[in-house]
């Protein structure tokens, strides 16, 4: 778990200070590391601001109209190489990352041989380059839980997208003169561009049902989560905000009858899937424990980080 958050000016520059007090909001969520990137996309003046210079003069200055900010748990490659905002080589692209890439060593593989080379072994750098060569295509490729948010100075643009799934959480506020997101909403409030009302249909929806019926929508107004299995653009130039689907769960709603053989095809198949989607979420540079709560899931996984354990002789 790591936190991300960010806020974009269409028509002033910011104060450092707002940045700053949004990620000290998510501290919680990534206690090892914080780093912050400030940028003016009008002139292209940039800079990285780290814990060694955080508290120098040169921070305090007005001439940025977006930040990024980010807070790190290092579970992958847990040197200062996986420091973030993390960047390209050539500092044409920064990227603020929560979540894990499971099959980050196989396409780790796949741009190595494309001619990339890489400065650590975290699964952040994959997943930058990744976006570099294959832009949204790269969001079919990955199999993990992210939220994330690039910068291309290149096109002066944003580029974020969220899980299949939305196991990790991404809100924003979004008006035609600011665009604000967090991993949290509390982290989002405390932008000044945002006004703390409620959102008078979501709190009756939940008070009433328990749960909020309209779309992907909050207690708070005007602050919404992205939807699972969609990423974003926003043109920097014209503040030009879009969010497309690039993931669709197909399902068969046929019914047939019941045959024995398929049957055992289908318990392989699926023995297999578990086994292998266990095994990827076992890659790890800290230790790794388990919930376990009793029920036929989670007692399912223990049994098979078991067995797996025991085929490695670990």
């Amino acid at each position: 778990m790591c936190g991300i958050c960010g806020i974009v000016s269409a028509v002033r520059n910011l104060e450092f200070d707002i940045i700053r007090n949004m990620n000290d909001t998510i501290a919680h969520r990534g206690p090892d590391d914080e780093g912050f990137l400030a940028y003016n996309s009008a002139s292209g003046n940039l800079l990285e601001i780290n814990r060694n210079n955080l508290n120098t003069g040169e921070v305090s200055n007005k001439d940025h109209n977006l930040f990024f900010g980010h807070r790190r748990l290092s579970i992958i490659d847990t040197s200062e190489c996986g420091h973030q905002p993390y960047k390209d080589p050539e500092g044409k692209y920064f990227m603020v990352y929560n979540g894990e890439i499971y099959n980050y060593i196989e396409l780790r593989e796949s741009l190595v041989r494309k001619g990339y080379k890489f400065r650590s072994h975290s699964d952040t750098e994959v997943l930058l380059y990744l976006f570099i060569e294959y832009k949204e295509e790269c969001l079919k490729m990955l199999n993990g839980m992210w939220s994330f948010v690039i910068l291309d100075i290149q096109t002066n643009t944003l580029f974020g997208s969220r899980d299949r799934f939305g196991v990790k959480p991404f809100y924003y506020f979004l008006d035609k003169n600011y665009f604000i997101f967090s991993s949290e909403i509390k982290s989002l409030i405390k932008a000044p561009q945002i006004s703390r009302e409620i959102n008078k249909e979501a709190a009756f929806d939940f008070l009433m049902n328990g749960r909020i019926l309209d779309d992907y929508s909050t207690c708070f107004k005007n602050i919404v989560e992205l939807e699972p299995s969609s990423y974003f653009k926003l043109d920097l130039n014209k503040f030009v905000f879009n969010v497309q689907k690039y993931y669709k769960l197909d399902y068969n709603s046929q019914y047939e009858k019941f045959d024995e053989a398929k049957s055992k095809v289908y318990v392989q198949n699926i023995r297999e899937k578990i086994f292998e989607a266990v095994d990827l979420r076992l890659r790890s540079d800290v230790k790794v424990g388990s919930c376990l709560s009793g029920g036929i899931d989670s007692s399912s996984i223990v049994c098979i980080i078991n067995s797996l354990l025991k085929e490695k002789k670990i």
